[in-house]
């Protein structure tokens, strides 16, 4: 019989639940451990974080997968308040759940959402190098939605406070290496506005005389 202070078992456990994919039951069977209320979050936060991994990687739900990230962080910080001892693993862990989240959110389109899971993320470590990551891409998913050098000007707008935004929520080297292709684009977009606003003083002025 499965112990639930039993921590080898309970691994073993989850190893079976990745095997054959069976989450929801393996949630359950988590909830069901309420003599030990804190490893039982533990092991429902995993079980949510491998479910969200497998509608992103295989089912390719990335709004589910954001989904169930959530969840995994939410019963993850749970588990830290029932058991201060796991407070330090908890709080390293949940960046790496928020950039995840993140992730998903971008895959989905969802990018208002992505950002705010992303830069949560970087609050909480500064130096987080896949939330950094996911960052750029986020910024990448913005300029091919929105239409690249062709998109309109409120979008340029938007993808320029996206990166004053990151520019100003970190002042160390990795971030400012990752918003180096940014600010080229920003420049870019500066540089073309500059010149479309000359052409038509140029063009007023030559009216007029």
């Amino acid at each position: 019989m499965l112990a639930p202070t039993d921590t080898t078992l309970l691994e073993r456990h989850l190893e079976l639940v990745q095997d054959t994919e069976s989450f929801d039951v393996a949630v359950d069977f988590y909830t069901g451990l309420v003599d030990v209320p804190a490893l039982s979050r533990w092991y429902r936060s995993r079980a949510h974080e491998f479910a969200a991994r497998q509608l992103q990687t295989r089912k390719r739900d990335f709004a589910g997968a954001a989904a169930e990230f959530q969840k995994a962080e939410r019963d993850f910080a749970e588990c830290a308040k029932l058991d201060p001892t796991q407070k330090k693993a908890v709080d390293a862990w949940i960046p790496s759940l928020r950039a995840l989240r993140g992730h998903a959110l971008t895959l989905a389109e969802k990018f208002p959402e992505a950002g705010a899971a992303l830069f949560s993320a970087i609050d909480l470590d500064h130096g987080h190098a896949d939330a950094l990551r996911s960052l750029h891409e986020l910024q990448d998913a913005m300029w091919k939605k929105f239409g690249g050098d062709a998109m309109p000007k409120e979008k340029k707008e938007e993808l320029r406070a996206f990166g004053a935004a990151r520019h100003g929520r970190a002042g160390q080297r990795a971030e400012l290496e990752q918003l180096g292709p940014l600010r080229a684009r920003l420049g870019k977009y500066e540089r073309a506005t500059s010149r479309t606003g000359a052409r038509s003083s140029s063009s007023r002025r030559t009216r007029r005389s």
